[in-house]
């Protein structure tokens, strides 16, 4: 009798722990699976962001309409104003590169005909592009960045973007390019307003806690990060001395 109840009960609890194993195997597939659909529906939200905003260049429409048009999107997708600011930013400085895949035919004059070289050359004609395409976005990309978070989210899509990882990995963007000229990318957006000092150092304090594989825009930021913090320590100076005066 003895017998059967040790065995009884033993049974039991590996029929529990098959149910365990079972629940959690479901729990992770659920998880991958809204994991999946979240994945599919930034993705589509990247397209539809990238195609109303060619369609308004296209057809020339004033950045006052861009933002209205943009906005309406944004609330029909249920997303957020940094998300449209990650994508309009991705898809200005993708005009500086041939067209990627997913572009329609009618939009893809818009984008430059050639990849830019590696030379010294092709990347200062590469940044005087870039620097062209954010002086001219630049205004509409900081009606959408309400706070120093939203830029935040735009640097790490930024470095998504560079790196052709995530929304990037597979859309043929060719972002790449931007990597070798990041810090001086860095600095046309805080010059220009559209990034804040006080974000970039937010976003530099969050890449130091990430891995060291995870550092890799981080380090190449360096030059501009010691950049600004000169300029600060010279700022303060300045004031010093106006105080004195």
């Amino acid at each position: 009798e003895e017998s059967k109840w040790v065995s009884h009960t033993f049974v039991m609890e590996e029929d529990n722990l098959l149910a365990c194993g079972r629940a959690q195997e479901s729990s992770s597939d659920s998880e991958a699976n809204d994991d999946a659909m979240e994945m599919m529906e930034d993705h589509h939200f990247k397209e539809e962001v990238a195609e109303t905003f060619l369609r308004c260049i296209k057809e020339n429409i004033s950045q006052e309409n861009v933002v209205i048009e943009l906005n309406g999107l944004k609330i029909a997708e249920d997303k957020t104003f940094a998300d449209c600011a990650r994508f309009i930013m991705t898809t200005a400085l993708g005009l500086c590169l041939p067209a990627p895949p997913f572009v329609i035919d009618e939009y893809k004059s818009l984008y430059s005909s050639e990849e830019p070289t590696s030379t010294k050359e092709g990347k200062l004609e590469l940044l005087k592009k870039a620097l062209g395409t954010m002086q001219r976005w630049a205004s509409l990309l900081q009606k959408f960045l309400k706070n120093e978070d939203d830029q935040v989210e735009v640097l790490l899509t930024l470095e998504e973007f560079c790196n052709e990882e995530g929304d990037f990995e597979t859309s043929g963007e060719k972002g790449k390019f931007f990597a070798e000229i990041f810090p001086q990318l860095l600095k046309i957006m805080y010059e220009l307003d559209v990034i804040t000092e006080q974000a970039f150092l937010a976003w530099a304090e969050e890449k130091e806690l990430a891995s060291e594989h995870e550092k890799k825009f981080l380090h190449l930021a360096a030059p501009f990060l010691q950049w600004l913090e000169e300029a600060e320590e010279e700022d303060s100076e300045e004031e010093e001395d106006s105080e004195e005066e």
